[in-house]
C-alpha cells in the first residue's frame, strides 16, 4: 500500500516538473506554444493522396456495412442455437438435480462445537445490543 503510494506521489511530481519544465521553455521563447505541421509535407509528392483517399472511403463503407451485417447475423444465429440448445439441456440437468430438498440427507448436528460458538455469538449479540440501548438512554 505505501510503495504505491509513494510511486503514485513520485509520479505526480514528475508530471508536475515536466510540465513546468515546458512551460518555462515556452517563456522563454525556446519553444512554440502552437505548432501546425502540413499533411502533405510528410507524404512525398509522387503519391497521389486523393485515390488513396477515395478508394478508403469506397472499401470502408462497403466493407464496413459488410462487418456489421455479419456480427449482427452471428448474434441472432447464436441466440437461435442457444435457445435451441436450452430445450434439451435444460431437462436433462433438471433430472440431475433432486425436486425435493427433503430427499437428500443432511446430518441433523453438524458440529456440537459449532452450535456452541454460535450460541455464544448470539448470547454476546444481544448482550453488546442491550448495552448500546442503555448507553442511548443515558446519553
Amino acid at each position: 500500500m505505501i510503495a504505491t503510494i509513494l510511486t503514485f506521489a513520485i509520479s505526480l511530481v514528475l508530471l508536475a516538473s515536466l510540465l513546468g519544465y515546458k512551460i518555462w521553455l515556452i517563456r522563454k521563447g525556446a519553444m512554440l506554444a502552437e505548432t501546425h505541421y502540413d499533411l502533405h509535407s510528410f507524404i512525398p509528392e509522387h503519391i497521389n493522396v486523393e485515390n488513396a483517399k477515395n478508394a478508403m472511403v469506397k472499401y470502408g463503407k462497403h466493407y464496413g456495412h459488410e462487418t456489421v451485417t455479419a456480427s449482427i447475423r452471428a448474434w441472432f444465429r447464436t441466440l437461435f442455437f442457444i435457445k435451441k440448445q436450452k430445450e434439451f439441456i435444460v431437462p436433462k440437468i433438471k433430472a440431475l438435480i433432486p425436486k425435493k430438498h427433503a430427499q437428500m440427507k443432511r446430518p441433523a448436528v453438524v458440529s456440537e462445537f459449532l452450535q456452541n460458538v454460535s450460541a455464544y455469538k448470539t448470547r454476546l449479540k444481544k448482550i453488546s445490543d442491550t448495552i448500546k440501548e442503555e448507553e442511548k438512554k443515558n446519553f
